[in-house]
């Protein structure tokens, strides 16, 4: 519900992208691009999903997505460990992403007055811990000097990571730490931190400003 309300929210009164990192099946893109015409939304699903959910979608749209929806079949999560293993940036999630994306709104010929939020559902807890580091440095690319905001669940414990294949989980306290720490990850602030709702904690970090403790 958090990252819901937050990429609702988020549309209200300013102007943005929306790029969803492993929409799965849910249906988030294809209920808020036809409200918010202006936003311009892209879905990046493994191609997996995507034989199935891409070709759904425009059942459902009644034909190919509408110009403010972007639906991408990629395998995000290799290309952050092809960077990671081979520093290949002609392979990088940005250089996947970066032609998706434009420099002004859609429908629009005006700069927008702010940049993107990303939107995560359990995605991050699948990643090595440098992974997620060369992820947010990857998004760090995409939002160049324009404020991005992340929205992602996590889970808050290692006691959490049964059964495998989770592999990164952080205490809440220390999130902002473990983005402080790192050249990779120093530009993110956390902004918000709402109460843990079942086995993942949620959270939006932001390349503005900080959370007041």
């Amino acid at each position: 519900a958090f990252l819901t309300t937050t990429t609702t929210n988020s549309q209200q009164h300013q102007r943005k992208q929306v790029l969803i990192l492993g929409g799965g099946y849910d249906t988030l893109a294809l209920r808020l691009a036809p409200q918010f015409p202006h936003v311009r939304f892209v879905e990046v699903n493994h191609p997996s999903v995507a034989k199935t959910k891409h070709p759904a979608m425009e059942t459902l749209m009644g034909g190919p997505p509408s110009g403010n929806l972007r639906l991408v079949s990629a395998d995000w999560t290799h290309l952050i460990q092809l960077q990671q293993e081979e520093q290949q940036q002609s392979s990088s999630l940005s250089s996947l992403l970066l032609p998706s994306f434009s420099e002004t709104d859609v429908n629009s010929t005006d700069p927008p007055s702010t940049s993107t939020i990303v939107v995560m559902e359990a995605e991050l807890m699948y990643l090595s811990e440098d992974q997620v580091r060369n992820l947010f440095s990857e998004l760090s690319v995409l939002s160049s000097a324009k404020v991005m905001k992340v929205a992602f669940d996590y889970l808050g414990s290692r006691n959490d990571m049964t059964p495998s294949p989770f592999q990164w989980a952080v205490n809440p306290r220390s999130l902002q730490q473990f983005f402080a720490e790192d050249e990779r990850t120093k530009r993110w602030n956390v902004t918000q931190q709402p109460a843990k709702v079942g086995l993942t904690h949620c959270a939006l970090v932001s390349t503005e400003h900080a959370l007041s403790n």
